[in-house]
């Protein structure tokens, strides 16, 4: 598989990008990031946008990068890195999908390596320290992304763990009971996440030939 440069994924840090205070498309569901407070007009660089994106899980971030990328651009990096199948027909995803977005990060199959190693560099300084998170020693780097779907209660995480000499990739996806309360679901589909990422951790960190 070749790898291909696009504007969005891989351009220059003197790239800007002019900001439009989205107020009606991110304020209908919990926010997350703080670029939303920035005044109208304010430039950012495609770089700090996805900086911001992947440390901080920032909405306003996400919103920007998308409106900015040309169906091209969308279309290439789907068939660049299979995600053709990335969601069903019913527009979801498994986490052996979920997955295949770090592998393709972890072996530079889509961008330069230099542009791989400083996402993953990014996602491993993510300020979310919940789900699979807990079941891994705090030493160990975590490179990693979360999603949630407050509407639907879904909870995932996926990353690559840096075992030394023993890296793996974990994903967990998690669907709560919509008829429950929402904030008790997500406390049970954390402690399931730590459950299955402590087990796995123990698994790889004991492992023996």
């Amino acid at each position: 598989m070749g790898r291909t440069k696009t504007s969005a994924a891989e351009s220059q840090n003197d790239t800007d990008v002019g900001f439009t205070n989205p107020t009606n498309t991110i304020r209908s569901f919990k926010l997350s990031g703080t670029l939303f407070f920035n005044d109208a007009g304010t430039a950012l660089t495609v770089e700090r946008l996805i900086e911001e994106m992947l440390v901080h899980s920032d909405n306003t971030a996400y919103t920007m990068l998308s409106r900015n990328m040309t169906e091209l651009e969308r279309r290439t990096i789907i068939d660049e890195t299979g995600l053709e199948e990335l969601f069903d027909k019913e527009g979801k995803i498994s986490s052996k999908e979920y997955s295949r977005l770090f592998r393709s990060l972890y072996t530079s199959s889509f961008l330069e390596r230099e542009n791989s190693s400083k996402i993953l560099t990014w996602l491993s300084k993510s300020d979310f320290s919940q789900y699979l998170s807990q079941g891994i020693d705090k030493d160990v780097v975590f490179a990693n992304k979360y999603g949630k779907n407050y509407q639907f209660y879904i909870y995932a995480n996926s990353g690559i763990v840096y075992v030394p000499n023993r890296p793996y990739i974990i994903s967990v996806i998690i669907k709560g009971d919509p008829s429950k309360d929402e904030q008790e679901e997500e406390i049970k589909a954390q402690a399931i996440m730590t459950e299955i990422s402590s087990k796995a951790y123990e698994y790889v960190v004991n492992y023996k030939k």
